[in-house]
């Protein structure tokens, strides 16, 4: 067995200290570094928190929309009539009274040839009034857009007017709804603390999210929103 030198033993031992000492401090230094860049990237990253599902919700859209494979979506456009045809059709309706006026008198009176071309006016101004009624229809423009997705845990509204080639958006949580307000041709969903208007896509920018009642599903969507602020209600009094 070969005889050990302490003097070696020792040489080794110092050896691998300067090994420690030159390093390992690198290495936890670069270790710290790593960790406080993993708290930066923590700290700025914005937390989302998911929006919880509404299970009274999700009963009531089953209950609604018999369609249980598709969200329901609700669709609807408001034109405003363009129509300059108005003012001929009036013009062609007085030019013919007047001219059977006077074909009359004429015709009283004696005056064949006067009473010929009167009725012959009245006629031609007749004519031009039914062509006119008959072809030129009122051009329409789309003064509003509305789409309405139901989902689950929200109401989603989207709206557009004047031509807009994109929507404006508001999302409604259904725990945010505290009524519903009629006012005239349209129903506005109201928020607790009478809240009046919803904050769209755009930061900063609120909007009244309106419910028209000419809409081809106003009732279905009127009963659901009802039904849901009750169930609310009787949740927060218990």
């Amino acid at each position: 067995m070969k005889k050990i030198n302490p003097h070696e033993l020792e040489n080794k031992a110092a050896g691998m200290w300067q090994v420690y000492r030159n390093y390992i401090p690198d290495f936890w230094a670069d270790y710290e570094a790593l960790i406080e860049q993993s708290r930066m990237l923590f700290r700025n990253k914005p937390v989302i928190a998911p929006v919880p599902v509404n299970h009274t919700a999700k009963r009531l859209v089953a209950k609604y929309w018999v369609n249980k494979n598709k969200l329901p979506e609700l669709h609807y456009v408001r034109h405003t009539p363009e129509n300059n045809a108005g003012c001929s059709v009036s013009l062609s309706l007085i030019t013919s009274l007047f001219a059977l006026a006077t074909g009359a008198i004429a015709l009283f009176t004696g005056v064949l040839e006067l009473a010929v071309g009167c009725m012959v006016v009245a006629m031609i101004a007749i004519l031009i009034k039914m062509l006119s009624s008959a072809s030129n229809k009122p051009d329409q423009k789309i003064a509003l857009e509305i789409k309405i997705v139901v989902e689950p845990h929200q109401l989603v509204y989207h709206f557009r007017g004047d031509q807009a080639k994109t929507y404006n958006t508001v999302k409604i949580r259904y725990d945010w709804i505290a009524g519903l307000q009629e006012e005239g041709e349209v129903v506005r969903i109201v928020g607790h603390k009478k809240q009046e208007t919803w904050q769209g896509n755009t930061k900063g920018v609120f909007y009244p999210v309106l419910l028209y009642k000419d809409m081809a599903d106003f009732n279905r969507i009127k009963f659901f929103l009802q039904e849901l602020v009750r169930h609310s209600h009787q949740q927060r009094t218990r």
